[in-house]
């Protein structure tokens, strides 16, 4: 009980870096829109094209931050109810038994079964969830070449030939490890 107990506390402190990634994120940037929308009207640039970038911009973020919560939480809430809760139940079971009876034993191996088997089911969620970003991650940033970059002026030889190869250095696989 006493790891169960660490472990919810350790939940407990994610719960809250989520919750402070939303206040920091959106809190600042919707006073920075606001400060930054007061002064467009000293600038040679149209005042209300620029404050209609901020607030595209502001949008942009407080989506981002709410897809990046929501892949969060309801990985969460999939997590605890498919593999966790059934198991934290069973742990009072088991406590409440004489560790010297042949049921106890039984009821401890078909746990750490029911553990193994969970371990492996949130790995291949994670995977599942990794390759799912990778595709959207894609087909967005092939949106933004069909849409976005056939209204900007090209970059520079140099500066694509830059971008193309810090694409093509990308992760090692030391570093991609750390994601899977």
């Amino acid at each position: 009980m006493g790891k169960v107990k660490e472990q919810w506390e350790k939940m407990v402190r994610f719960l809250q870096m989520v919750s402070n990634i939303v206040k920091t994120s959106l809190s600042r940037t919707l006073k920075d829109f606001a400060s930054t929308s007061e002064k467009t009207k000293s600038l040679s640039y149209n005042a209300k094209l620029f404050s209609k970038d901020l607030l595209y911009n502001q949008a942009f973020q407080a989506t981002n931050i709410a897809s990046l919560v929501h892949m969060i939480s309801a990985t969460y809430t999939e997590v605890s109810t498919k593999h966790l809760m059934d198991r934290v139940s069973s742990l009072g079971k088991l406590m409440a038994m004489d560790k010297e009876k042949p049921e106890f034993l039984s009821e401890r191996l078909q746990l750490q079964n029911s553990c193994d088997e969970a371990q492996k089911a949130i790995l291949r969620l994670v995977l599942k969830n990794k390759n799912e970003f990778e595709r959207k991650s894609a087909a967005r940033v092939e949106k933004i070449d069909k849409e976005l970059l056939a209204i900007l002026p090209a970059a520079a030889p140099e500066e694509i030939k830059s971008i193309q190869a810090a694409v093509k250095r990308g992760f090692t696989e030391e570093e991609e490890a750390d994601y899977v």
